[in-house]
């Protein structure tokens, strides 16, 4: 429990009808989310239509950047603020007693953090990770409704790390979360940029404004210093800007960490080269985009103190990553990956095509409610990439699969099976595969 005096320190507070000496005892930004004693955040108009359920499930007040009447309201400048501050507050600032490392960017974020938290505890460090597969802090796992969770989430994530004596988080930070300052107040110690490819237009509207939110987050007030793969354009932008300071990881470019002889068999063998320091790298990951996430842990797990030593002993011990190219042997090799942009379903299918000795055969489809620019884009590459495709569905949402199929379907270059209950596309792939085939 908190006053709601101890909540406000800077803050801007431009209206209220109540003593900021009433108790809080949560905070919510969902109304099926609140509990009596709770504040009831309003980040938006369309979110005003629930703030009756939050008063009648007990909300102690609502905190808006409107006035209501007849409701208790605190009205601020910018609510998306005023809720990451507050969260922090309530939760007794648990970043301050925590090392967190950021990771950024379109494709990677996951496998990058979930590669850290496996390093750094198989070095015997106490560790948590967050975001898209969930949070893990210690042997426990928390099921999460975004990538990166909300601010009151967020915040309560990271005070059970606290709780649990955990030395160092590894976050991923998606662009929305950028967007609405679910992070606000937070310094990370480091933050990964991996990448930067189409996605979320369906938000963003535009490659250049999503490009801006992603870019926004490399800056002194947000990172004590930037980890920046010089592969990509966008992230030599970064460097470039010297906004904070940074050092930078790449396998095609001038890095202070690189990958030479780079083999692919069982897994992935390469000489890493991290800021002179040589390790000899063997990883069950494969693919070159995986070299680049590799590199970009080793950096981070050098920068914050692992030796050597430490470092090629727990990358040997690495398991898969859930969604990430996951391959299992039958009759043909099967893999299973998250790939859901163009940019990493062209990763994924060229890293197929390399351990393929007949036929690829790519099965996917594309999610409803999402960027629709990206269908054709999808579709097109499959065909090109892929000798047989198959398109189903992938989690249509409100709208009408058949249709999302047609769409990806219209930048195809040649003909593709289209099967829309995903149960049958999948047999019907098993059925075309043969003996060889990925």
């Amino acid at each position: 429990m908190k006053y709601l005096s101890e909540l406000t320190g800077g803050i801007v507070i431009t209206g209220t009808n109540i003593s900021k000496e009433i108790p809080i005892l949560g905070l919510a930004q969902h109304s099926k989310k609140v509990l009596p004693g709770y504040i009831f955040f309003v980040s938006s108009e369309e979110a005003e239509k629930y703030i009756a359920e939050a008063i009648e499930r007990g909300a102690s007040l609502v905190c808006g950047e409107n006035e209501y009447v007849g409701i208790p309201f605190l009205k601020v400048k910018n609510v998306r603020m005023a809720v990451a501050v507050m969260s922090r507050a309530f939760y007794n600032y648990p970043d301050k007693k925590l090392s967190i490392v950021g990771v950024v960017g379109t494709n990677g974020k996951t496998t990058v953090t979930k590669i850290l938290g496996d390093i750094f505890s198989y070095c015997g460090c106490r560790t948590a990770v967050i975001g898209t597969l969930g949070v893990f802090i210690g042997s426990e796992r928390y099921k999460t409704e975004r990538t990166t969770p909300d601010s009151p989430e967020y915040f309560y994530y990271l005070s059970k790390a606290v709780e649990n004596n955990v030395q160092y988080v590894f976050c991923e930070i998606s662009a929305h979360a950028i967007y609405f300052e679910k992070l606000y107040g937070i310094r990370c110690d480091l933050c990964v940029f991996t990448n930067f490819s189409q996605d979320h237009l369906d938000f963003f509207k535009t490659m250049e404004e999503y490009k801006n939110v992603k870019t926004s987050y490399f800056s002194s007030k947000n990172i004590k210093c930037a980890v920046i793969n010089s592969d990509d354009p966008v992230g030599r932008e970064i460097i470039n800007n010297n906004e904070v300071c940074s050092v930078s990881y790449g396998i095609y470019n001038p890095s202070d960490a690189f990958a030479v002889n780079i083999e692919y068999s069982v897994g992935t063998d390469f000489v890493a080269n991290i800021f002179d320091d040589v390790m000899y790298i063997h990883s069950p990951l494969y693919g070159d985009y995986n070299v680049s996430n590799l590199l970009a842990a080793l950096t981070v797990g050098k920068l914050l103190g692992l030796t050597r030593d430490e470092l090629e002993r727990a990358t040997l011990a690495l398991n898969e990553v859930e969604g990430r190219f996951n391959v299992i042997n039958w009759r043909a090799k099967i893999i299973i990956d998250y790939a859901h942009t163009p940019d990493g379903l062209t990763r994924v299918l060229s890293c197929a095509r390399n351990i393929c000795a007949r036929n690829l055969i790519c099965l996917f489809g594309c999610g409803g409610d999402r960027d629709k620019s990206k269908r054709p884009i999808m579709g097109k590459i499959a065909s090109e990439l892929a000798d047989i495709v198959i398109v189903t569905s992938d989690n249509p949402r409100s709208e009408d699969p058949a249709e999302i199929i047609e769409e990806i379907k219209s930048g195809v270059v040649k003909e593709v099976f289209s099967v829309v209950d995903r149960a049958r596309a999948v047999r019907f792939a098993l059925m075309k595969a043969r003996q060889g085939d990925v």
